[in-house]
């Protein structure tokens, strides 16, 4: 089953490290979103990605901000969001559970783990291009 997955972050380095990361999974498509405002305005649209990983210190429109405006749209069970930010560790369990999010990541992230440690979170299978099942 091919997902989708909307990847958040002010930074280009860091949505290209991400796409980076996934290259080799074959049945997930990365996005990369430079603005949380732009994102909310796809999904607005019907343009529902199947998950979101969402960086949380952003210019314009903090993490906190948009899943507050998020979840006007979605549940937790109907578009799960991780968050992958250098500010992981500084936001509190109550506040993710609140906002419903699935869990955080820190920057930085061991890029070679990321996708099995999402798929596992997420509860979604995780093919590699070149071994199949990872």
């Amino acid at each position: 089953m091919y997902k989708i997955i909307f990847v958040i972050d002010d930074d280009l380095d860091n949505l290209l490290l991400i796409k980076a990361c996934f290259k080799q999974v074959s049945d997930w498509h990365i996005e990369g979103i430079i603005s949380s405002k732009t994102a909310l305005e796809l999904i607005s649209a019907q343009r529902r990605p199947d998950g979101i990983l969402l960086d949380w210190d952003m210019p314009a429109m903090g993490g906190q901000e948009f899943m507050r405006e998020l979840r006007t749209y979605f549940t937790p069970d109907q578009l799960p969001v991780a968050v992958v930010s250098a500010m992981a560790d500084e936001i509190s369990q109550e506040l993710l559970e609140e906002l419903g999010i699935s869990f955080a990541i820190a920057k930085p992230y061991d890029a070679i783990l990321l996708p099995s440690q999402i798929a596992n979170r997420w509860g979604w299978p995780l093919v590699s291009l070149t071994s199949g099942y990872y």
